[in-house]
C-alpha cells in the first residue's frame, strides 16, 4: 500500500474515532443541554452535531 493511501486510511479511521467520541459524549447530555443556546459555533451542541453530519453526507 502506498504511503498516500495509508495516510488517507489512517485519517478516515481517526475521523470515525472522533465522531464516535462526540456521539458518546452527546448521548450523556439531556435534551436541554443539547439544545442550549451557545454564543459560539453553530449555536448549540445539537446544531453543531447536525452540521458535522451534513458535512459527512454531502462531501
Amino acid at each position: 500500500m502506498s504511503d498516500a493511501v495509508e495516510l488517507i486510511r489512517r485519517l478516515h479511521e481517526h475521523r470515525q474515532w472522533v465522531n464516535q467520541k462526540l456521539l458518546d459524549a452527546a448521548w450523556q447530555l439531556s435534551d436541554e443541554q443539547l439544545h442550549r443556546s451557545l454564543e459560539i459555533g453553530q449555536g448549540s451542541i445539537w446544531f453543531s452535531l447536525t452540521h458535522l453530519y451534513e458535512c459527512l453526507i454531502n462531501c
